[in-house]
């Protein structure tokens, strides 16, 4: 059936296909024609088929291997095509495939697809073929777990179903064939006709020579890349790699920080993505004031006091569950996290609020993962301990490396390239499917530098170097010691109880490092959408199946558009879902008791009992599915602190939405690098305050973080994974208790955030 699937793809009968018992093609036939009637002009080879019904099998190979280095020469896709009725890998088909293998390397098999004709797609046939469990993704399972044993390649090859007959019957054999199902024969049929066209285009071509002159070149590359890895030359940052780090400052600027009894002042404030530090000055020699706040777990409100005249804001960390009792412990314990600050315009103030919020917001996730540790850590027999990770046995926690450093205020340890040179020795990597045991750095790195100048026919000097400086950071993250380093320090932070239990290394997992590609084409994209849906760049821990820590990036915030407003609206809960006043004693968020002087809330959101503490923003109420719109003061209402993190989270991701709906062009780098001076009508001054320095030299008050820019050439992402194991045992008797499946994540890319890591850590029984 090949002929008869190129029909297929011309939409017309240019390739002779055999109706009897015999072989149509003999040699190989070449036809050029618009794809199924398109714009899009394609060349197909159609090549004699194995287990040739004349004896020919022999003949046909040399053909075939003549025809691929002589007249081809580049192929973007191999269809290997199958009788659906029967397919089987018969012993013609394996020499084949072992030959071209032999002759042309093993790379050429990410450019096969696997194609099985004569499927049905009459509903009778579908059954037929559920009752027997014969179903398409049963067929494709099986035909690539026989190639990967045949093979040796760590992949899966893409398969179609078709049924050729679509094409050959004209449409009055189509309707007397199909009937009433014939719209949905079309669509199945179309749809996978398209699949060959997207995995087509989505492959870089294949160059079909002997294996000998490839070898011979990727030696040239590998003496060529040992001479450049340890080369002054090949450093990113000179090159110009631009790489966001986790502290990198998000925005900085004047602030007028009040606390009284003492009067206002400027300070200089630098937002970073975990704290916010405060100096004398710009120069950020002496720190002052707050010194330090820290934003895990804190609230930022549009809002600021009263008295802080002009536009100004509000940060907090609210107190849930303390043990407060009485009036004076209840100031105390409020006052001590709470910060004000005036800014000296209203677009000055929208753009802190916006980058605070996004900074400070902590996902509904971490608070379970914060749960989930607290309960290991209350726990006070084993039964507890076991009843607590039982809650969260079935679901995949995804850990930040750089947040377990964080809590754990550990120094990051930089592994140098002679400690991977080590580990890489005593290890197995897997570069896209290839396999190398126990290599050193320059057989790893020169894979990787050929797969990263894929596409490029005259690659300058500069090109690279730039590919050697990010395959360098490539070899580092292949190191054990920093990849398991990692996942040791979150298993043990998350589960280690001295008392009860302890956790153990499980020798027995070996899988090899996996390095991929990840390019934004075909169906790697797939793989590049499946390690963010599991290590979204949020730098927060969450569980799997959590979406709300997914949408919290600052890149994307930098996008929006910053001076506008920010509205805030919710819908109010019904009266009658109201806590009653008399069914708690105590505020519902913070703990403290309700007294004469604490009096009874109710956020008009949840309907929870809170005190004036925890209830400190007022929003607009919206009707639910109406459009909003500005609200009046009149219309504002009282909502807890969790509300109101609930709906910023909501506006941060609808404005992101609305940014990439949109198309959003980049900030220029003046947009995104300064702040226009506020004119002299925005600027509020007050007894006992001083005019900031930036202001008095007409130079911008604020800067945000610039913005990393492409340098002209879409390199590809590249993942690295490496999996262990870990025993949770039993301190009295040494019983495993739990398996922890782990899964050490990093994406290496040229510009952009620098990753650290993630551990996704998977629960199960032993």
């Amino acid at each position: 059936g090949k002929s008869s699937m190129g029909n297929s793809f011309f939409k017309s009968s240019c390739f002779m296909s055999s109706e009897g018992m015999g072989s149509a093609t003999s040699v190989p036939s070449v036809q050029v024609h618009p794809w199924r009637g398109t714009m899009q002009i394609v060349r197909c080879v159609d090549l004699p088929g194995l287990g040739d019904s004349e004896g020919r099998d022999t003949q046909h190979i040399m053909n075939m291997v003549d025809a691929l280095k002589t007249e081809v020469k580049h192929v973007h896709v191999f269809i290997v095509v199958f009788n659906g009725q029967d397919p089987r890998l018969s012993s013609h088909m394996r020499g084949m495939l072992t030959k071209f293998r032999d002759i042309f390397g093993i790379d050429f098999l990410r450019n096969v697809m696997i194609g099985f004709t004569r499927w049905e797609y009459k509903r009778a046939a579908k059954k037929r073929r559920e009752k027997k469990g014969n179903t398409e993704a049963w067929k494709s399972r099986e035909m690539n777990d026989e190639l990967r044993k045949l093979l040796g390649h760590d992949w899966d090859c893409p398969c179609v179903f078709v049924d050729n007959s679509v094409n050959s019957l004209d449409e009055e054999q189509l309707e007397d064939e199909f009937e009433d199902q014939l719209p949905a024969v079309l669509v199945e049929f179309e749809d996978q006709l398209e699949k060959v066209f997207s995995f087509m285009r989505s492959r870089n071509p294949f160059s079909c020579r002997d294996i000998e002159s490839v070898l011979a070149e990727r030696q040239q590359m590998k003496d060529r890349v040992e001479n450049t890895l340890n080369s002054p030359l090949a450093n990113g940052e000179a090159l110009g790699r631009q790489l966001i780090l986790t502290e990198h400052d998000f925005i900085r600027g004047w602030l007028r920080w009040w606390r009284p009894p003492a009067p206002p002042r400027w300070i200089w404030g630098v937002l970073r993505r975990q704290h916010m530090k405060f100096f004398d000055d710009e120069s950020e020699a002496e720190q002052i004031g707050p010194q330090e706040v820290e934003l895990m777990g804190c609230i930022c409100g549009a809002a600021g006091h009263r008295f802080l005249v002009g536009p100004s804001f509000t940060l907090y960390r609210p107190v849930q569950d303390a043990s407060a009792i009485g009036f004076s412990a209840e100031l105390r314990t409020r006052t001590e996290e709470k910060y004000e600050f005036g800014v000296q315009s209203q677009a000055e103030r929208n753009k802190w609020v916006l980058f605070v919020q996004e900074a400070t917001q902590i996902s509904e996730s971490w608070s379970r993962i914060r749960q989930f540790y607290e309960s290991l850590r209350s726990a006070q027999s084993e039964e507890m301990y076991v009843r607590a990770i039982s809650r969260v046995a079935h679901e995949t926690m995804v850990i930040p490396a750089q947040w377990v450093q964080y809590r754990e205020g550990q120094v990051k340890i930089v592994t140098t390239m002679e400690q991977a040179k080590k580990d890489l020795k005593r290890d197995k990597v897997v570069v896209d499917g290839r396999m190398f045991q126990c290599p050193t750095l320059e057989d790893i790195g020169t894979d990787v530098v050929l797969r990263l100048l894929e596409g490029i026919d005259d690659g300058t000097p500069e090109m690279f170097l730039k590919a050697v400086a990010l395959a360098k950071d490539v070899l580092v993250s292949c190191s054990r010691t920093q990849g398991n380093g990692d996942t040791y320090d979150a298993v043990c932070h998350l589960f280690n109880s001295e008392d009860l239990v302890h956790c153990v290394v499980d020798s027995v997992s070996a899988d090899p490092v996996s390095v991929r590609v990840l390019r934004q084409n075909g169906t790697e994209t797939v793989l590049q959408e499946n390690f963010l849906n599991h290590a979204g760049s949020t730098g927060l821990p969450q569980f799997q199946s959590d979406e709300s820590a997914k949408k919290l990036d600052i890149e994307q915030v930098r996008g929006m558009a910053l001076d506008v407003e920010q509205q805030l609206q919710v819908v109010a809960a019904a009266q009658d879902a109201w806590v009653p006043d008399w069914e708690m004693l105590q505020c519902m968020r913070c703990g403290v008791q309700f007294r004469a002087w604490v009096r009874r809330h109710h956020c008009r959101k949840c309907g929870a009992l809170i005190c004036s503490s925890c209830s400190q923003h007022f929003l607009a109420l919206t009707v639910e599915g109406a459009d909003k719109s500005p609200a009046k003061a009149s219309e504002r209402v009282r909502v807890c602190f969790l509300c109101y993190q609930k709906a910023v989270i909501e506006d941060l991701s609808a404005r992101k939405e609305v940014t990439n709906e949109d198309h959003a062009a980049e900030p220029s780098s003046e947009e995104v690098t300064s702040i226009a001076v506020p004119s002299s009508e925005d600027v509020v001054d007050m007894e006992g305050s001083r005019t900031p320095p930036s202001a008095r030299k007409d130079t911008p008050p604020s800067i945000v973080a610039e913005e990393t820019l492409d340098d002209g050439f879409p390199w590809p992402v590249v993942s690295v994974e490496m999996g262990s194991r870990y025993k949770i045992c039993s301190m009295e008797n040494l019983q495993t208790l739990y398996i922890l499946d782990c899964r050490y994540v990093r994406q290496v890319r040229w510009n952009g955030i620098a990753d650290s890591g993630r551990i996704v850590i998977s629960i199960a029984a032993p």
